[in-house]
Order: C-alpha cells, then sequence, then structure tokens
C-alpha cells in the first residue's frame, strides 16, 4: 500500500467520522470506530443510550458475514459521499435497526476474551475449504460457529496449540460478539479463521457499563460446559 494511498483513506476516515457524528441525534454519540486496511469499509460503535448500541459499518461492497447484527450503509462505487450524512439520518430514524442490549453473559464472555488474549490464546473457527478459498466472495453464515470446528488456540502459533472446543453458549455468544464487530478476523493456514478482540471497542464498553475485571470468571462457569474453556477461567 502506496504513502498517497494511505493518505487517502486517512481523509476518508476522517470525512466518514464527522458527518457519521454531524448525522446522529442528539441521544447518540460514537463510542469507537476502525478502518479496514484493506478496503474502504468503516465501523462506528454507537451509543444511543444507556446500554443500547448499534454497529454501524460503511462500505462499498456487502458485508460478507450473513445474520451480522450492523446498520450497513452503502457508500456505492465510486463511493457517493455528499449524500451520505442525509441517508445516514434517514436510516437511523427507521425503528427497524439491529440495535443490541449487552447482556450479562456477553460482558462475562468480553473479559474471558480479553484475559485470553493476554495469555496470547484467541478463539478459532475452521471454514469449509470453499469459503476459505473463495477470499471473502462467498458469504459465512454465523450460524457456521456452531456446526464448524471451533478451538481455543495460540494466536502467534496455531501449530504449537489448538484445542477442540464444544460450548453451544460460548459458541453462541462469540458469534454474537463477532457479527457486532467485537471481534475482528485474521485468515490463517489449513482453512482456519482466527477471532481477535476489538479492543479498541470492547474497552470503552466495559468502561461505561462499570464492568471490567468484575466477578466475569464467576459468571462464566454458571453456563460454560467445556472443560477446557473452564481450566481457563
Amino acid at each position: 500500500m502506496t504513502k498517497s494511498t494511505i493518505d487517502n483513506k486517512a481523509l476518508l476516515f476522517n470525512y466518514l467520522c464527522k458527518n457519521v457524528a454531524k448525522a446522529l441525534p442528539a441521544t447518540c454519540s460514537i463510542r469507537a470506530a476502525n478502518f479496514s486496511k484493506s478496503d474502504i469499509s468503516a465501523y462506528f460503535l454507537l451509543k444511543c443510550a444507556h446500554n443500547l448500541w448499534l454497529t454501524l459499518r460503511t462500505a462499498d461492497h456487502p458485508l460478507w458475514l450473513k445474520n451480522a447484527q450492523q446498520l450497513q450503509i452503502d457508500l456505492g462505487d465510486p463511493a457517493d459521499l455528499v449524500r451520505f450524512s442525509a441517508h445516514l439520518k434517514k436510516c437511523l430514524a427507521l425503528k427497524k435497526n439491529n440495535y443490541f442490549h449487552i447482556t450479562l453473559a456477553e460482558i462475562s464472555i468480553l473479559n474471558f476474551l480479553l484475559s485470553l488474549e493476554q495469555r496470547g490464546l484467541i478463539c478459532v473457527l475452521r471454514l469449509p475449504a470453499k469459503i476459505s478459498s473463495s477470499h471473502k466472495s462467498l458469504p459465512l453464515n454465523l450460524s457456521m460457529f456452531m456446526t464448524q470446528d471451533f478451538y481455543l488456540g495460540q494466536r502467534n502459533n496455531l501449530n504449537h496449540l489448538l484445542l477442540p472446543i464444544k460450548d453451544e453458549e460460548f459458541q453462541k455468544i462469540v458469534a454474537r460478539l463477532y457479527g457486532r464487530n467485537f471481534l475482528f478476523s485474521q485468515f490463517s493456514g489449513h482453512s482456519l479463521l482466527k477471532l481477535l478482540p476489538t479492543n479498541q471497542w470492547i474497552l470503552p464498553v466495559l468502561s461505561d457499563l462499570d464492568q471490567k475485571n468484575t466477578n466475569w470468571q464467576q459468571n462464566c462457569q454458571q453456563f460454560l460446559s467445556d472443560k477446557t474453556l473452564l481450566k481457563q477461567l
């Protein structure tokens, strides 16, 4: 990626940030944002009330995830930025948006994922070969988190540590958080998808809800069943 490309992406991101903020009603605010390194996708975490959130995605192409809980704004190709702010205002005014509350179980899992990351451990999903080789041209249905092999692995060397996980509640919550952009992914060899915590989202949310470093271990013990996961608490 050239310096001019990086500069252009930074200018676009700044423009989107300013116009998202301008389009928001007085009760909403941007609490976190991140920009894709490979394309012009931008993600914004919006706080709309106490523990009422919305993930906003802006891009010039469809999201490759199916069943993701996000509000998506198509910028067009080429991107039409002149009408972006007005279009976003209309979308936010619609009653049917993917707003969400963060549950106690999700808060506990967010803390758990941060704890795992501090020890170099991450969640890993094995993708069907057809999807893995498609380079995001085929959609990934989040329901695959329940049907495909799921692991706990070492972030920097999956060949060194890859432990099978089978825990319906945990996998369901991780899939939901991934669909809200609280986790981002990296492709690895052998059709593996690394799932890494989006710290710039998770930390502000936990701080806002005053739920960082609480008794999340005890909460996790109430609904987790996989022995490998329980050993990490």
